[in-house]
């Protein structure tokens, strides 16, 4: 588990020297509006939970798309809540190898009070919660044990060996229980034939007698948990306690649902809120694969969250400037036409600028980035330096994420009144306007023509622009045209395209 301290925030800054402007310095989305409506909210509804004589813990679930900061989000927003409340996080997906999220949700509330030590009210109900989740632990490990021990040596088996269980010490018990994966085939027939001894009478009293042994243990492990909430009331850190969970959807289906689970049934008290970061949609996909096409993932899911909250999207243009700038991509090397709004003549647009204009006129989204500059950034470095055409390469891959065939140019879905300008002739200083698409097909036809073609344009002053530039580009007596060539993009797009990034194919596929 990697829990969150307020003192890792930065290696110089002291938690009293946070402060909500600080926090979010480096917020490139916008999210700190977000965060103080988040917070107000969660405010509200526990001080309007904590009246209510069925109050509950409550669950919130923080809902982005793949790349559009939710883990950002989350660690700024533990910060901000850590100001005023006990606060500390998970991380789901590195708590999946263990396989014990009881463990990790206690550690982290330990976490979220660490703050407080020295107050005595706080340090003895942390001890007394420790105390009994111990308690509900075993039992709950001792489930698993018998669940998994059906596994290996049949249902049979363990149905005979839970028999023979009862009534012997606990040394035998335990010895038995350790023995279960070692004996499993001799146990089959050896625990069936000595079970006949056992009254059926029995066997079902002690069952119970478990049932009413968890439930007393969980009754009390909530118990403590109240009273931590209650002796927050008079400490610097008022309630709720805040517990953020990063990373849920990357989990193994099981293991979310049993971190959910948990968090339902044996942290169930007012005062406490859980925010988890999740891709709802994925998340419930993943689900209903684990258990069946049949099983309603989606609805599942929602028993165990009181509200989602979707960040707002991110503005595409500062989106598309971080990723570039995590790529390294420049206009060096993506080199775009002179572009204006038309009527208006050629501006300075600067690459991510550029970017953003034509996926807004293409129609994809700020969830579409990742993909469109993970593209870029590997046609950047099959091209090896060399200067590949924005406006006509940008449509291209368009087409290929829109999964149309091999070179196709995806069409402009939304109107803009963005245009490229061009100069016709090698000496005219008039600039002419051509649509986005326009300026697209216009290399793609000039990369189709000859090399005499493209000469007889070169040789006259009016010449096309298209002509000139895709001429310019050619590699003489080259047996074939290398792949960063205008004429080779369909080649090049199509062998990108094989680079998959696996954790889009997750959370898009």
């Amino acid at each position: 588990m990697r829990p969150l301290r307020l003192a890792d925030s930065s290696p110089t800054m002291s938690k009293d020297a946070l402060s909500p402007d600080l926090i979010w310095e480096s917020d490139l989305f916008g999210r700190k509006s977000e965060a103080l409506d988040l917070i107000a909210y969660i405010d509200s509804v526990v001080a309007r939970e904590m009246k209510s004589h069925d109050s509950k813990a409550y669950t919130i679930a923080v809902e982005g798309g793949y790349g559009e900061g939710k883990s950002f989000f989350l660690k700024r927003l533990a910060q901000h809540i850590g100001l005023n409340h006990p606060v500390a996080s998970v991380d789901a997906w590195a708590d999946d190898l263990a396989d014990e999220p009881l463990t990790a949700l206690a550690a982290t509330l330990e976490d979220a009070l660490a703050p407080l030590q020295g107050q005595r009210e706080i340090e003895v109900g942390v001890g007394s919660f420790l105390s009994k989740a111990g308690i509900v632990a075993k039992i709950v490990g001792w489930g698993v044990a018998k669940r998994a021990a059906g596994l290996l040596i049949t249902s049979q088996a363990v149905g005979a060996a839970e028999q023979l269980l009862v009534g012997t010490t606990d040394d035998v018990a335990e010895a038995m229980k350790h023995g279960l994966e070692d004996t499993g085939k001799d146990l089959v027939s050896d625990a069936t034939d000595a079970s006949k001894a056992v009254n059926p009478k029995s066997v079902m009293r002690s069952r119970i007698a478990e049932f009413r042994e968890g439930q007393r243990a969980i009754s009390d492990m909530k118990g403590s948990l109240s009273a931590i909430v209650q002796a927050l009331r008079d400490s610097p850190l008022k309630p709720p306690i805040v517990i953020l969970i990063d990373e849920l959807d990357r989990c193994r289906p099981t293991y979310a649902l049993k971190l959910l689970e948990q968090i339902k049934h044996l942290f169930d008290v007012p005062g406490l809120v859980f925010i988890l970061a999740l891709n709802a949609e994925q998340l419930s996909h993943s689900v209903s694969g684990a258990y069946g096409n049949d099983f309603d993932g989606r609805g599942y899911l929602r028993r165990f969250l009181d509200r989602e909250y979707q960040l707002a999207t991110p503005d595409l243009e500062r989106f598309l400037a971080k990723l570039m700038r995590e790529a390294g991509l420049s206009a060096k090397q993506l080199k775009p036409m002179s572009m204006g709004r038309a009527g208006d003549g050629p501006q300075q647009v600067k690459l991510s600028q550029v970017i953003a204009i034509y996926m807004q006129a293409y129609g994809l989204s700020a969830r579409d980035a990742y993909n469109v500059v993970d593209m870029l950034q590997t046609c950047s470095a099959i091209a090896q330096q060399n200067v590949l055409l924005l406006a006509y390469l940008l449509p291209m891959i368009f087409g290929q994420l829109k999964g149309l065939p091999r070179g196709s140019l995806a069409p402009v879905v939304n109107s803009t009144d963005w245009v490229c300008y061009y100069r016709e002739g090698s000496t005219s200083s008039i600039q002419t306007e051509i649509s986005l698409s326009g300026a697209a097909t216009s290399f793609q036809s000039a990369s189709q023509k000859s090399d005499h073609e493209l000469t007889d344009a070169n040789d006259r002053e009016d010449g096309n622009f298209f002509d000139r530039v895709i001429l310019h580009s050619r590699h003489w007596n080259a047996i074939e045209q290398p792949v960063h060539a205008p004429e080779r993009y369909p080649d090049l797009v199509r062998t990108v395209a094989r680079f998959r990034m696996p954790e889009m194919e997750r959370q898009t596929g």
